[in-house]
C-alpha cells in the first residue's frame, strides 16, 4: 500500500514537472558555430565611401546578412530582423553589384543598417565564404544572419526567417558568456 501511494506520488510529481516544461517557450533558433570561424578579411564599401575591413567588427557584437541587391519581400523581411535587435553594429552586404540607387534604397528602408558592397565580385565569395564555410548552400540555413563577436569571429548563425526577440535572446546568451 505504502509503495503503491509512493509510486503515485511520484508519478503526480513527474506529470507536473513535464507540464511546467513542455509550458515554457523557447525562442532560440541559432546554431552556435564551434570552434568559431575568424574573419581575416573584408574588403567591402559602404555607401558612405568607407572602407570595411576586419577591424570594423573588432570590439562590437555584429549581426550581417548577404542579400542580393534588389532586395526583394525576404530580404527585407531580414532587414528588419535585424534592425529590431538592439545594442550591435548591424550590416548588410550586397551579394551582386549595386548600383548607388539600391545601395540607398535599402539604407532608407532599414535605418542604424550600414550598407556596403563588395570591391569586386571574388572579395564578396571571400567573405561569404568565411562567415558561412559553405553552409548557405543549405536550404535550412539559407540567408541566414551572421552573428560576429568581438573577437571578429562568427559565432553564431541564426535564421533569416527567424524572430527578433529569439535572435537577441541568443546575443544575451552569448554577451553572458
Amino acid at each position: 500500500m505504502k509503495i503503491s501511494i509512493l509510486s503515485t506520488l511520484l508519478l503526480s510529481v513527474s506529470l507536473l514537472l513535464c507540464a511546467c516544461e513542455s509550458g515554457k517557450q523557447d525562442y532560440t533558433k541559432g546554431s552556435e558555430i564551434f570552434p568559431p570561424r575568424s574573419i581575416d578579411y573584408a574588403a567591402l564599401w559602404q555607401l558612405n565611401g568607407l572602407g570595411i575591413n576586419p577591424a570594423f567588427f573588432r570590439d562590437h557584437w555584429s549581426l550581417v546578412i548577404i542579400e542580393d541587391a534588389g532586395c526583394r519581400q525576404a530580404c527585407m523581411q531580414r532587414l528588419a530582423l535585424i534592425a529590431a535587435v538592439d545594442n550591435v553594429q548591424r550590416l548588410f552586404v550586397a551579394a551582386d553589384a549595386a548600383t548607388h540607387e539600391q545601395m540607398r534604397n535599402i539604407a532608407n528602408h532599414a535605418p542604424g543598417v550600414e550598407v556596403a558592397m563588395g570591391t569586386t565580385a571574388a572579395s564578396i565569395d571571400s567573405f561569404r565564404r568565411q562567415l558561412s564555410a559553405g553552409d548557405f548552400d543549405n536550404d535550412k540555413t539559407s540567408h541566414p544572419v551572421y552573428l560576429i563577436s568581438p573577437a571578429v569571429e562568427v559565432v553564431l548563425t541564426y535564421p533569416g526567417n527567424g524572430e527578433a526577440a529569439g535572435l537577441q535572446k541568443e546575443l544575451q546568451r552569448l554577451r553572458a558568456q
